[in-house]
């Protein structure tokens, strides 16, 4: 019976002979083949122009993930290959950085149109000399002359050579004088070495230069912190949490400022925050052991610093301080 379908169906079915079936189904192909291919042009222009879009908006992270997805579908774009650098040092992953890096002038893209980047991902993993090395070749391209000069004066600020350190930033500054990084590390430098002042207006002006500077806003929170009072540099932290709330950096410094300030039921808060999208960072358990102990509860906190979290069977006691009270709080 299924025999005698099969021939039935065969015979209604129309008849195309044996060289047109062959052209149709070579067009079908080359076709799909074409849609393929705009499909995937399309994915990588997108994907690229939303990395754009996150890196703008300072989310790093998302910039990252779109910009790994442009290079993908693309792996000839040299703007996605130096976006994703880009993205992974800003979250602080050298050697991620130094990978992306390899690959891309595997794929095409100059090394003097990466040696910049090179050289911060040498400098994330404690490699100074390499960072020298890169940033001492004398084909970098023009447009990042100025970040290979900066990425060369931080270099010699970690070898404790302060002053031909502070002679490239000034090299930098010429070179590059609107770039908010730039401002950042000369920030960071003049902090370091005592120039507080200094360290306040370049912080100042690397922000104004960028408002989504998470780095720079978390800097000048640090340094009004330490010129003008825990609650005036509270406003610093928020303001980087308002343009990225997973920036650990700055949810941990808004949480020993709300701690000192003895707003503890927020600098609580701010703890779980940092546990939430860290399980296990010691910075927070630490100020959560700290938090204990003000509460009077020395077992507690001691387990805290440990990272062990024995039940609580009182219910939690009332910590009042500031006009804040935290009460009945499982910590």
């Amino acid at each position: 019976m299924s025999r005698r379908r099969r021939r039935k169906t065969a015979a209604r079915a129309p008849q195309v002979p044996l060289k047109v079936a062959a052209f149709a189904g070579g067009g079908l192909l080359l076709m799909l083949a074409l849609i393929l291919l705009v499909a995937r042009s399309g994915d990588s222009a997108g994907a690229f122009a939303r990395a754009e879009a996150y890196a703008e908006a300072g989310d790093m992270a998302s910039a990252r993930v779109e910009a790994m997805n442009a290079v993908q579908a693309e792996p000839d774009n040299e703007a996605a290959w130096l976006l994703l650098a880009r993205s992974q040092l800003a979250l602080g992953d050298g050697p991620g950085a130094a990978g992306t890096v390899a690959r891309a002038r595997a794929a095409g893209v100059t090394a003097g149109r990466t040696r910049h980047l090179f050289a911060e991902a040498a400098l994330l993993q404690g490699d100074t000399a390499l960072a020298l090395s890169e940033t001492a070749a004398d084909d970098i391209a023009p447009e990042f002359l100025g970040d290979a000069a900066r990425m060369r004066a931080r270099a010699l600020h970690t070898q404790g050579d302060t002053q031909r350190a502070a002679a490239v930033f000034d090299v930098a500054i010429e070179i590059d004088p609107e770039s908010s990084g730039l401002w950042l590390d000369i920030a960071r430098f003049r902090m370091d070495t005592g120039a507080l002042g200094g360290a306040i207006e370049a912080a100042d002006r690397s922000v104004e230069l960028d408002a989504t500077n998470v780095e720079a806003l978390v800097l000048k929170g640090r340094l009004v912190r330490s010129q003008y009072g825990l609650v005036a540099s509270l406003p610093w932290f928020e303001r980087a949490l308002e343009v990225n709330p997973d920036y650990m950096p700055a949810l941990f410094e808004q949480a020993k400022t709300l701690g000192e300030v003895g707003r503890y039921t927020e600098m609580l808060a701010a703890t779980r925050a940092v546990l939430k999208r860290e399980p296990g960072n010691a910075d927070a358990l630490y100020l959560q052991a700290v938090l204990a102990a003000r509460a009077q509860f020395p077992a507690g906190a001691k387990d805290r610093r440990t990272g062990r979290w024995p039940a609580r069977s009182d219910g939690g006691n009332a910590v009042a301080s500031g006009g804040d009270r935290l009460s009945g709080t499982q910590l």
